[in-house]
């Protein structure tokens, strides 16, 4: 079981290696982001939460160190970036 979820994980972090460098997805999510706020599914507070999280990826995107598996777990980057997405996800639940 350990080596499956190893496997899994290490699959995903190859995914985020990947899509970190795409800028094709960067410009959907933002895009995204902004049809929502248009809609009304989110406020602009949610909106700029979205944006900010957005830039903490973007310049992650160019330290190759913070695309390790061990980074992806104990990076205190990392751990910020999860936090502010957790607490967007928590706003736009509770709206």
């Amino acid at each position: 079981l350990l080596e499956y979820i190893k496997k899994r994980f290490e699959s995903a972090a190859e995914e985020l290696k990947e899509q970190q460098t795409s800028r094709k997805k960067k410009d959907k999510i933002v895009k995204y982001a902004k049809k929502l706020l248009e809609s009304g599914w989110i406020t602009k507070e949610q909106y700029i939460m979205a944006e900010s999280i957005d830039r903490m990826l973007d310049e992650m995107s160019s330290k190759k160190e913070l695309w390790t598996e061990e980074a992806l777990f104990y990076a205190g980057e990392w751990k910020i970036c999860r936090k502010q997405a957790g607490l967007l996800l928590d706003i736009i639940c509770n709206y």
